[in-house]
């Protein structure tokens, strides 16, 4: 069995490119639970209520990163259902930008963002 390592791979410190958009600020969103929520009795994945008057408030101010915690494949599909025709988030992290602490507990560090 081949492993495919692309998504295994460590990616570079700093995650983010420097940044040239005019947006003074960077946002980074949890995806899980906090734009979506799937609910595992009845299998239905749930929008936070207004978040797509949340994100069209937003996006004039702020260049916004979406974070989760899940595989990359599964990310982009959810980012782009939240999407649909507009481009809402500059960059996305998942799975591979985790940090694992001495005690092995999952950390998003966002201290790594170059920001």
């Amino acid at each position: 069995m081949k492993l495919n390592w692309q998504y295994l791979q460590i990616p570079p410190v700093p995650y983010l490119p420097i940044k040239f958009s005019e947006k003074k600020y960077t946002l980074v969103i949890e995806l899980d639970n906090t734009l979506i929520y799937y609910d595992k009795e009845t299998k239905i994945l749930k929008y936070r209520p207004y978040l797509d008057l949340m994100l069209s408030k937003i996006l004039p101010f702020y260049e916004i990163v979406v974070f989760s915690k899940a595989d990359p494949k599964y990310v982009e599909i959810l980012v782009g259902q939240i999407e649909r025709h507009n481009r809402i988030f500059s960059y996305i992290l998942s799975q591979q930008h985790l940090t694992y602490s001495i005690e092995n507990k999952i950390i998003k560090d966002i201290s790594k963002l170059g920001r």
